[in-house]
């Protein structure tokens, strides 16, 4: 008998809210940071293999990625960009992360960046997520996003 899993998240108001309860609950673990985004997604009904890198962004991302080079064209023209690799040599993850969530609120959030690195500054990367989530709401009440 195969295992039930929870559906994954549909909203951007459901991603950002478990996005940001798996990096509270992840805070101070010494495993791998894979690993422990694997059982966190098992322990709370999701299935890892369902969820690209274990991360509901990422997948959110994934789901929602620029494909035509119509799409591609257009992010090269605005200025914050100029630096990334649109190039059709391009990562699929490089082009994921122009979809992410919370790329979508500001353009220069990565996940990998060292101010605030998902895995080695997570009290920093935490704090920046709220923060996100905070003008995401705001834009939300102005009728700007989502």
């Amino acid at each position: 008998m195969s295992k039930k899993y929870k559906e994954l998240p549909k909203t951007l108001n459901e991603i950002w809210s478990l996005c940001i309860h798996m990096h509270e609950d992840l805070r101070g673990t010494k495993i791998a940071s894979w690993l422990a985004k694997n059982n966190w997604l098992d322990k709370h009904g999701y299935n890892k293999d369902e969820v690209a890198d274990g991360c509901f962004f990422c997948q959110w991302a994934e789901d929602h990625r620029l494909e035509t080079p119509e799409e591609i064209e257009e992010l090269e023209e605005i200025e914050e960009l100029e630096d990334c690799d649109f190039n059709e040599n391009a990562s699929v993850a490089n082009i994921r992360c122009l979809t992410c969530p919370g790329h979508l609120i500001d353009l220069t959030f990565n996940c990998l960046n060292p101010e605030y690195h998902y895995v080695r500054r997570r009290g920093q990367f935490i704090a920046r997520l709220k923060n996100l989530n905070r003008i995401r709401k705001k834009l939300l009440k102005k009728g700007t996003t989502e």
